[in-house]
């Protein structure tokens, strides 16, 4: 069995994630040579050393040359690791895949880290798997959230460059070669482009996350994703895709947040902005956003939006008022903006089981709900409203 199609099942884990496989000694030259020469010669001259014990690679734990599964031949690193993970993805995973899979940028692998489905979502994954060897699957017992996942994926990448795919979502086909020779020319190393949103029913996109669509690249700083990132609005950069230096998660340590189910893709890209200081920004969207009911980020509960919380507040005490003032304050605002928001999803809630009394004594204790119930009506309409055209516009 080849180790691009090793399948993996914690089950018998007893807990622990283990990566998926540890590369060969001829791997890690070839990958690490494009990086630093001298490691190619250094290890040319390993056969007149004495040998040295085996020490973790990239943190991750040492093994045998025995423990270690290999194909029999010399795998080349791709440059891009789509890393995927999904939780019943049953239905919606295939476009998802045959997306990665049809790149114009030919030189990837897909780790999907299933993230203890129920459905037959591994019957899926495996399917690609058996046909095509850069399709790698990871398979958790139980789930432990999307930030879990990701890290589990990113922590088995071989790839130059690390790249995320949700399980509902899709690519153009160009979308990899564009960003990278986007990288290539600018320099960069943390970069995204355009989305645009799709609805449930696979009609034709509706409107774009960023409105202008050409143009020049531009530069996203910390300040710029949370001026462009407001709790309850639509369109926010939190959503944006980015691709990343794999290299540079390990220097810096940028891990997702694995104790929220809702907004760790933000406080991902902030971590990254945090520690890379801008992101390059594509207006051309090459990346598609399906919004669905069965989306957690489409209707978050009250019990979902506390962990994110909690970790606003962590993260805001992260940028110091006195050499970052501007961002300190936008991300008090943040946190501001979170509460109210909160406050109106526990009223909404109450309405929806017909707890009336709950309501009005809500309503009673914070009166600023009662305007945030009736902002939400509007924005409701708003959108209903913009549908509607929508629909008309395409029947004409």
């Amino acid at each position: 069995m080849k180790k691009s199609r090793l399948f993996i099942d914690d089950s018998h884990a007893a807990g622990t994630d283990l990566p998926e496989y540890l590369p060969s000694t001829d791997e890690l030259v070839s990958c690490l040579s494009d990086i630093d020469p001298s490691v190619r010669s250094d290890a040319a001259n390993a056969g007149t050393r004495e040998p040295t014990p085996a020490v973790p690679i990239f943190g991750q734990p040492s093994r045998t040359a025995d423990s270690v599964a290999t194909s029999g031949r010399k795998a080349a690193c791709p440059r891009v690791s789509i890393v995927m993970a999904v939780h019943n993805g049953e239905t919606l995973i295939r476009k998802a895949i045959e997306s990665a899979l049809a790149q114009t940028e030919q030189s990837l692998e897909l780790i999907v880290v299933d993230d203890g489905s129920t459905d037959g979502t591994r019957a899926a994954v495996d399917h690609y798997r058996k046909h095509d060897p850069r399709v790698r699957l990871i398979a958790g017992r139980t789930r432990r959230g999307p930030g879990h996942a990701r890290n589990r994926g990113i922590d088995a990448a071989k790839g130059e460059w690390i790249a995320v795919l949700d399980a509902d979502d899709w690519y153009s086909k160009e979308r990899l070669e564009i960003l990278l020779a986007a990288a290539d020319r600018h320099g960069a190393s943390l970069l995204a482009d355009n989305q645009l949103f799709v609805r449930d029913d696979g009609s034709r996109p509706h409107r774009r996350l960023i409105r202008a669509s050409k143009g020049k690249p531009r530069r996203l700083t910390t300040s710029g994703l949370l001026r462009n990132d407001r709790i309850g609005r639509t369109g926010n950069f939190g959503l944006l895709k980015p691709i990343v230096r794999r290299q540079a998660l390990i220097a810096h340590g940028i891990r997702y947040n694995e104790d929220i189910a809702l907004g760790e893709d933000f406080y991902f890209l902030l971590d990254c902005l945090r520690r890379m200081e801008t992101l390059l920004l594509i207006p051309e969207p090459h990346y598609f956003y399906r919004i669905h009911r069965a989306s957690i980020s489409s209707s978050p509960a009250v019990e979902t939006l506390i962990p994110m919380l909690k970790a606003q507040r962590v993260h805001t005490r992260q940028f110091d008022p006195a050499l970052q003032p501007e961002t300190r304050q936008l991300m008090h605002e943040r946190t501001n903006d979170l509460e109210r928001y909160i406050r109106y999803k526990t009223l909404m809630e109450r309405l929806a089981f017909g707890d009336l009394r709950g309501a009005s004594e809500r309503i009673a204790k914070d009166p600023g709900t009662l305007f945030l119930l009736a902002r939400g009506v509007a924005r409701f309409l708003e959108r209903q409203s913009a549908i509607y055209w929508a629909r008309f516009l395409t029947v004409l």
